[in-house]
């Protein structure tokens, strides 16, 4: 079996057309509800139980916020301690699965597929992130009274750390450090690593620096037993440009033909309007075939 750990806070009917898209008796659904955000009825958050969700609403979410790196080790803590669970796969509530269950069984091999580079070859801006402090990180997404005075604070501890010239060597006790999405697919026995002493170590290291969860996992794991094992190629077809109204963009039926010669297991990002008929034409019929060795089949299928 395998879990899919889900962050989501809108678009309530493209997050349940999501779940109803992963086969129940391989998929296991654990969803985490931004507290902040969200603004589904008690209803609609029934509606997700009621489709075999395990459904939390603990952290309220901003983005780049140690909050949003919290509530997805939740979720894959919840996934690991369900049992019986061969791979975690993190999502958000606007990706969408493109294989059947058995193409995921077959491609899922033990390895981790997570995308990754070297933080030493992104730009100044994005560097800085993870070389000056966030010290006030726990402020943040906590509430609105809360996240105003981050701000003010924030302000004031970028400004004396620039005036003083400070910039820490290194986020924890590993170097290099590594940079990528988050969204990952992990074995189970990399999953529970992740309640392991020396991965809650150097979640403390992280928690301080800006937009955390874009280096946890990538550095954690390629730099310890699991490093041979890790992929770079997370399995998600990402557009990254600017289309409508979004960045990565969200995809439309003109993506079809992509996403049919692409190795993905995941598509992102979908709107439940935008994508409408990109994503009838996903469910109408199988976007390729797989070969017999459990690579996809290029060449579209495509209704």
């Amino acid at each position: 079996m395998h879990a899919v750990c889900i962050t989501a806070y809108k678009d309530h009917a493209q997050l349940t057309r999501l779940i109803k898209r992963f086969d129940p008796q391989f998929f296991k659904i654990f969803v985490h509800l931004d507290k902040r955000k969200c603004v589904f009825t008690a209803a609609e958050i029934d509606e997700l139980r009621g489709l075999g969700c395990e459904v939390h609403k603990k952290y309220g979410v901003w983005w780049g916020s140690f909050s949003h790196l919290e509530a997805i080790l939740f979720l894959i803590n919840r996934a690991v301690a369900h049992g019986h669970i061969d791979y975690v796969h993190v999502i958000s509530g606007q990706d969408y699965p493109l294989c059947d269950w058995q193409e995921f069984e077959r491609r899922c091999d033990g390895r981790i597929f997570l995308e990754y580079g070297l933080l030493d070859s992104e730009p100044e801006h994005v560097r800085r992130r993870y070389y000056t402090l966030n010290p006030f990180y726990f402020l943040q997404g906590a509430s609105p009274v809360t996240n105003r005075l981050y701000r003010h604070l924030n302000t004031w501890s970028l400004w004396t750390q620039k005036r003083l010239g400070m910039k820490r060597r290194r986020v924890g006790r590993h170097s290099p450090v590594y940079k990528g999405c988050v969204w990952c697919s992990l074995p189970s026995a990399a999953a529970r690593a992740l309640e392991s002493k020396p991965a809650k170590q150097y979640l403390r290291a992280v928690r301080t620096a800006f937009v955390p969860e874009e280096i946890y996992l990538q550095t954690f794991f390629l730099h310890s037993e699991f490093a041979s094992r890790v992929a770079n190629d997370d399995l998600r077809y990402t557009d990254w440009t600017l289309r409508n109204g979004s960045l990565p963009a969200f995809l439309d039926e003109a993506d079809a033909g992509e996403l049919a010669n692409s190795t993905a297991l995941f598509a992102r990002k979908m709107d439940s309007k935008i994508s409408a008929k990109l994503l009838d034409i996903i469910d109408g019929k199988h976007l390729r075939s797989a070969n017999t060795d459990g690579s996809c089949a290029s060449g579209a299928i495509l209704a």
